[in-house]
């Protein structure tokens, strides 16, 4: 190349090309006097940076975007990637971590952390905020900091090298994830320019950066944090299934009572009242009326988690196309799609294609009424986990069997104990009311072992309030439920 260093611009910045062959020193100078000569052209500028022509490593990339902004007037707003593939491997990754917070209950902190604060976690946690030098996040999950990182952050506590440390700005004093400590943080300096995670990969530890955009998905969940009960509604149509696990059959056999309309009026109310909380439709059968769950959607704001529990029916009427097309149009709304699917076939399945139209979260879940200590069990789970590699799975516990007394127990429950023989065990949930989890990781899956009672209502406090198809408000599920009133759901 004549010039090792070329300079493009467009609207939104500017690309610069760079020799691929010129030794990393004298290209880094080139650099230098290529934006000392070009300082008084460019002016006080805020553009975004493209760098091309050779592969840099992100200390590299670094490098340039300072010896631009020390040399110039430019200040670089974000470096925008070429490279596609390490693109797709950053947001691989980012994602699963993602599920995986999502999955766990992680905790959330607002504020910022000052010299001398420590804050710990049994799972994952996100700090809104900046974390100060002299400050210190530990956790047995990932760190997510919304802010500038330059304390000290420690993730993966319980051994869990899969867990990671992300940050907006990332200047750490020290980060370590599990028993690996990161070498090349030095104190007060920045590692990257704009978000960066820090991670294992192959048994060593290191940083990438990664764009904004990926970090979308993280800030949905910040305008999302859960406050308050869950709402489960039971949508006031059914199914033309008959699954063992199902409560809520017997409901559905009379609809003369079902009433969309106060169902909305419901939803509206608890919306006043519970602005932040989790919402779950199920039935029955969600998507078999798709025009009425967009308007059920329609009434669910913008600040809460929604989950919709499915078993992704096709009929004449429908197809799998069309049921993507609707998921997918409120994929900013929906935070998961729960699919049943099962180790033996309870209703006709539609095919796994589907899965590949999706763009909104899903996870497949799975209720186990097998005998965990069977070796049928053990090849039929095996079987099913490798059918959903690289999905979300959740493994669910036969709630039929569960009491107050076991659900929080891993001592002689043989599915945990089946589980940790398959897959490798990461740690467990954070415990609710009535139910707690443990996270494992099978192949290129998040799995979830979710244990809960069939009841939510534990020595008067409530854990989810119930949307029955008529519209009326009950404070548990079906026959251990109560109508509620006004002045109850204020209370609580």
């Amino acid at each position: 190349m004549q010039n090792p260093v070329v300079i493009k611009g467009n609207k939104a910045g500017m690309t610069v090309y760079l020799d691929p062959a010129l030794p990393f020193t004298e290209l880094l100078e080139a650099v230098k006097k290529k934006f000392r000569e070009t300082a008084r052209f460019w002016g006080s500028a805020q553009m975004t940076l493209t760098l091309e022509g050779r592969r840099l490593s992100p200390e590299e990339e670094f490098s340039v975007v300072n010896a631009i902004t020390e040399n110039s007037g430019i200040e670089i707003l974000c470096l925008i990637d070429a490279d596609a593939e390490r693109i797709h491997r950053c947001e691989k990754a980012l994602n699963e971590k993602l599920m995986e917070l999502s999955a766990s209950t992680g905790q959330f902190y607002k504020g910022n952390l000052r010299n001398g604060d420590v804050l710990e976690s049994e799972a994952s946690i996100v700090v809104i905020g900046d974390v100060d030098c002299g400050a210190r996040v530990s956790a047995k999950g990932n760190i997510i900091i919304l802010g500038t990182l330059k304390g000290t952050a420690q993730a993966g506590l319980s051994g869990n090298r899969n867990a990671v440390v992300v940050a907006m700005e990332m200047a750490p004093s020290q980060v370590r994830i599990s028993d690996l400590a990161f070498q090349k943080a030095e104190k007060g300096r920045l590692l990257g320019w704009g978000p960066m995670m820090i991670l294992v990969k192959n048994g060593r530890i290191c940083s990438e950066p990664i764009k904004k955009s990926f970090l979308r998905g993280i800030m949905n969940i910040m305008k999302k944090i859960k406050e308050g009960p869950t709402v489960t509604m039971f949508v006031p149509y059914d199914c033309n299934n008959s699954c063992p696990f199902c409560v809520n059959k017997e409901e559905y056999r009379n609809s003369s009572s079902f009433d969309l309309d106060r169902c909305y009026r419901s939803l509206d109310l608890l919306d006043r009242i519970f602005p932040h909380n989790d919402v779950v439709f199920t039935g029955g059968e969600p998507l078999a009326e798709l025009e009425a769950l967009e308007d059920i959607i329609a009434h669910v704001g913008e600040t809460h988690n929604l989950y919709i529990n499915t078993t992704l029916p096709t009929s004449e009427n429908q197809d799998i196309h069309r049921i993507a097309e609707v998921l997918n149009r409120h994929q900013d709304m929906i935070s998961c799609v729960n699919v049943s699917r099962h180790l033996k076939h309870y209703v006709k399945e539609c095919s796994d294609e589907i899965f590949d139209l999706l763009k909104v979260r899903h996870r497949i879940n799975c209720v186990i009424f097998e005998d965990a200590k069977e070796p049928s069990t053990k090849e039929k789970l095996i079987k099913f986990l490798d059918r959903f590699n690289g999905h979300e799975v959740q493994i669910r516990a036969n709630y039929s069997n569960l009491t107050l007394e076991n659900v929080f127990e891993t001592e002689g429950d043989d599915l945990f104990d089946l589980l940790c023989d398959i897959a490798e065990y990461q740690y467990p949930l954070e415990k609710e009311l009535f139910r707690t989890g443990f996270v494992f990781h099978y192949k290129d899956s998040l799995v979830t072992y979710h244990k809960t009672l069939p009841f939510s209502k534990i020595d008067g406090k409530v854990g989810d309030i119930i949307i029955r198809q008529s519209g009326l408000i009950y404070d548990d599920w079906n026959n251990y439920g109560s109508p509620m009133d006004i002045n109850e759901l204020t209370l609580i």
